[in-house]
């Protein structure tokens, strides 16, 4: 098998092939007349004026290649420490995935799951009231070095040669771009309300302690461990974003690589081009988010459940490392078991590893609401901080930020939810992320194709846009 190492056994690309399957005509029409329509129509038609894209852009224009390398040098030791991370991670995932699965696994997967084991160990010594900074240099020291000793020149060759080099250069600007904002101090509500609000606040009393007067200190937070593990050795937050930067490139290299198994070099660089260029990535990539962290293990997942044999144990602990990095990651679990139906596997390891790995939350919340799954089912559960009508007003307030309305209804607004959400930003809370929907009309015509390798990866993210739209 040609590229990077799969984590599940090597699937090969037949000799000779063509390099993209043949695309229908009808397909290559409507690709073309949609691309169109869109593009045509959404300056004009989104809620971003014209006038307001060229403001979002107009900093990135200003930039001069030599300040930047300048301003390395000041970050340079926050950019260290989250390799360092990145290092103990990397030590962290090879042992998880070797007990988990008695194997190596890609340098994706390892990372993956070893950032999973260092933010629940991380919950783990707060909940013990043990978060200072000595201790966690000293367990991230511990744990980084076996990694930094094996570190090795990376395998990028494929990527430099003349096919691929001009793809090459246009992930790399656009990851340059981000790159270059994840440097810059954090702007984001979400990010400034709770995602490095938390941390501060449990690092400023060396452990986890209920937050009443906010519920989604109650939801799991596996970014915000990763958040708070920095804040201990940095002493400050400004590691935070180049934490989430480094989820994308985690989530990057788990879809190249993928992509890599059944495509072409420069077909597979393609796809990553586009995932940094959806306008949605771009932003979220410079914030101190989960998005990104949270979109490379429901990749890594799918990707592992679509292999020949897939190893349903570890399997399931990604989805449970999903569903604890944002509560939509649980969709993830429900497109693998129906996938694993479909294929007539067995499901139950996966459902005991999926709870094993989501329990220390059920555990955080139990222990701070009497409610294992709060802020939710308040009714059911006595959950102090957090009654039903609290939940009610909540939900009312998350519905008011929606904008528009759908254009039909029934199945035929289904069907347009496309335009709807990237023309009229219907449902979407934050009004630049409504273009990257363009992006979900490319799925069906993955189906019209005939390469049997894209339909499993097209149908699954299918699934996903039906179950979030449900």
């Amino acid at each position: 098998m040609k590229g990077a190492p799969s984590q599940g056994p090597a699937r090969s690309r037949a000799p000779g092939g063509p390099a993209l399957p043949f695309l229908p005509w009808p397909a290559l029409v409507l690709a073309t007349v949609w691309t169109v329509l869109v593009w045509a129509n959404w300056l004009p038609g989104f809620p971003l004026s014209a006038a307001q894209w060229a403001e979002a852009v107009e900093p990135w224009m200003r930039l001069t290649p030599g300040a930047v390398v300048a301003s390395l040098a000041r970050h340079a030791r926050w950019i260290g420490l989250v390799g360092l991370l990145a290092a103990a991670a990397a030590t962290a995932g090879s042992a998880a995935v070797r007990w988990l699965a008695g194997a190596r696994g890609g340098v994706t997967l390892r990372l993956a799951v070893g950032a999973g084991a260092l933010a629940l160990t991380t919950l783990g010594a707060g909940l013990a009231s043990v978060l200072f900074p000595g201790v966690g240099w000293v367990a991230v020291g511990a744990a980084a070095l076996p990694a930094l000793r094996r570190i090795r020149r990376p395998a990028v060759g494929w990527a430099l040669r003349p096919a691929t080099l001009p793809l090459t250069a246009v992930l790399g600007a656009a990851l340059g771009l981000v790159f270059t904002g994840a440097l810059a101090p954090e702007a984001s509500f979400d990010g400034i309300a709770h995602h490095l609000a938390h941390p501060e606040i449990y690092a400023a009393h060396h452990r986890i302690h209920a937050l009443p007067h906010h519920f989604l200190a109650n939801v799991p937070a596996l970014a915000e461990m990763h958040y708070l593990l920095a804040r201990l050795l940095a002493g400050g937050m400004e590691p935070a974003k180049l934490i989430h930067f480094g989820w994308g490139l985690v989530a990057l290299g788990a879809l190249v690589g993928w992509a890599r198994e059944s495509l072409e070099d420069h077909w597979a660089l393609a796809v990553g081009a586009v995932f940094m260029l959806i306008p949605y990535a771009l932003l979220v990539g410079q914030w101190s988010y989960v998005d990104l962290a949270a979109a490379a293990l429901v990749t890594i997942a799918l990707r592992e459940a679509l292999a020949p044999r897939p190893r349903r144990i570890l399997l399931g602990v990604v989805c449970g490392l999903a569903a604890g990095t944002k509560l939509t990651g649980v969709f993830g679990l429900a497109i693998v078991l129906a996938i694993l139906a479909v294929r007539g596997r067995s499901i139950a390891g996966l459902l005991i590893s999926f709870l094993m790995a989501t329990a220390p939350w059920g555990m955080k919340n139990l222990l701070m609401t009497g409610n294992p799954v709060a802020p939710f089912v308040p009714g059911l559960f006595p959950t102090l901080w957090w009654e039903t009508g609290n939940h009610a007003r909540y939900r009312a307030e998350l519905a008011s930020y929606n904008t528009g309305s759908l254009t039909l209804p029934g199945l035929g607004g289904f069907l347009a939810r496309g335009w709807d959400v990237s023309i009229r930003n219907t449902g979407v809370l934050d009004t630049w992320a409504g273009m990257g929907a363009w992006f979900l009309w490319g799925l069906p015509l993955l189906l019209l194709v005939g390469a049997p390798a894209a339909r499993g990866p097209a149908l699954a993210a299918c699934g996903w846009f039906v179950l979030w739209h449900l």
